[in-house]
């Protein structure tokens, strides 16, 4: 996509294209209490050189296990009951992975050093945005958003509303910011 070009450097740009890994069941569960771990830690200690961009985009890219739909149809479609623990398993580590984003949105006061981390963080919003917006002739927004976990939805909803209503006056500035782009997928999403 032009506009993830445009968001991103090479590197980067090159890992939101990389497929979902598929994870054995004890790396989900490792990655899940991980996961839970970050989002207790984030409720509390200050945004500071802690959280490094490494981590972020690891984050980020738990976080697109929640809006991958290939996963949840194939666990539906092989039918069996470990196929379709398994794909909600990786729904479950999306929705972990917007707890802890959202801890971090939820921060009111950021340091002047970690806005570069905000912009770093709206790329990865805008990537995931795109994604579960995405209009082609077999879905829909609706039909697409109807078949991602509700909690994910939920989670992903609440991060819009914490980035829109906390820090999108901080970001907006930015020569980078596609503020058009970026309004018109948020319409696409709330009114799909």
């Amino acid at each position: 996509d032009l506009l993830s070009n445009l968001l991103q450097s090479p590197s980067s740009a090159k890992l939101l294209n990389q497929p979902i890994p598929i994870l054995d069941a004890e790396s989900e569960y490792i990655c899940s209490l991980a996961l839970e771990c970050l989002a207790h830690l984030f409720s509390w200690i200050p945004l500071s050189a802690s959280i490094t961009p490494s981590l972020l985009t690891t984050i980020f890219h738990f976080a697109r296990f929640g809006c991958d739909i290939r996963a949840r149809k194939m666990a539906s479609v092989n039918g069996s009951s470990q196929n379709c623990v398994l794909g909600q398993e990786r729904g479950r580590l999306g929705v972990l992975a917007m707890s802890c984003i959202n801890e971090l949105m939820s921060k009111n006061c950021v340091p002047m050093e970690f806005e570069e981390y905000l912009l770093r963080m709206f790329q990865q919003t805008f990537y995931l945005l795109q994604k579960i917006t995405k209009d082609n002739n077999a879905h829909t927004v609706k039909s697409r958003l109807e078949e991602l976990d509700e909690s994910y939805i939920e989670k992903f909803t609440d991060f819009l509303r914490l980035f829109v209503s906390v820090h999108l006056r901080r970001i907006e500035s930015y020569s980078q910011f596609p503020v058009v782009e970026f309004l018109t997928l948020l319409f696409k999403y709330t009114f799909h």
